[in-house]
């Protein structure tokens, strides 16, 4: 136990025993040691300083974005002036310091940034094959992903000087939806019955009760939009055997 002339001056003189002090949260420097957290930890807003790439400036979300140091993670700079006006000549690829509080986020923990800084440029991590869609997906959250599928519906949808195109793709294990931001240069009607490959960020969307309801893939790169397959230009063609 403390001793009782050190409790005394503590109370009484000032002194703060060893026991006493509370003890300064370390700052996580990684996305990994943050999704790591657990709901209850990821609400204390812990401190965070990471160094990440940027890979997703999410269209129908301003202010947020996806970052990844070999992790990735879902960043919210709506609540900081200054993050939020820093974030806006962003683009994918590029390389930014983040300081900020960990948030226990709707699925995993995230990242709610205080300031944040352009400091260079630097190559996307390796997107990862995503074999199937189920809630365990959702541990895909934010990270960049790659899997093929064949074209059900696709629409342009205006966004401001961009064209964003959305795809419904049906894959072997369950359908998506991919959404391109800058999407011009393809013809959606064209895209249908198409077999095509995605990369992008994975967004998984639960409810309040973290309860899994679907999957999206988003990008803002057009390279990511590849057509294995065009469609058959006659589709009640049957193929010759």
């Amino acid at each position: 136990g403390v001793p009782r002339v050190l409790l005394f001056l503590a109370l009484f003189g000032g002194l703060s025993p060893p026991c006493l002090i509370a003890q300064k949260p370390t700052t996580l420097t990684t996305c990994a040691s943050i999704r790591a957290l657990s709901e209850t930890q990821a609400a204390r807003r812990l401190p965070v300083l990471i160094t990440a790439v940027v890979t997703l400036l999410p269209s129908d979300a301003p202010g947020k974005l996806t970052v990844d140091d070999g992790t990735g993670i879902w960043v919210d700079t709506s609540h900081s002036t200054a993050a939020r006006a820093a974030v806006r000549p962003a683009k994918v690829g590029d390389l930014v310091e983040i300081e900020g509080r960990t948030h226990e986020g709707h699925f995993a923990p995230t990242i709610t940034a205080e300031r944040l800084r352009i400091v260079g440029r630097a190559a996307l991590p390796a997107a990862r094959h995503l074999a199937y869609l189920s809630s365990e997906s959702g541990l895909h959250d934010s990270q960049r992903v790659t899997i093929a599928g064949i074209v059900q519906a696709a629409e342009s949808l205006p966004k401001g000087a961009q064209a964003e195109l959305k795809l419904l793709v049906s894959t072997s294990t369950g359908r998506l939806t991919f959404a391109l931001s800058d999407g011009g240069a393809f013809n959606p009607a064209a895209l249908i019955d198409s077999r095509v490959s995605l990369t992008g960020v994975f967004r998984a969307y639960f409810n309040s009760r973290r309860q899994f309801l679907g999957v999206r893939i988003d990008t803002n790169e057009p390279d990511d939009l590849k057509i294995v397959q065009p469609a058959a230009a006659d589709a009640f063609a049957v193929p010759e055997l």
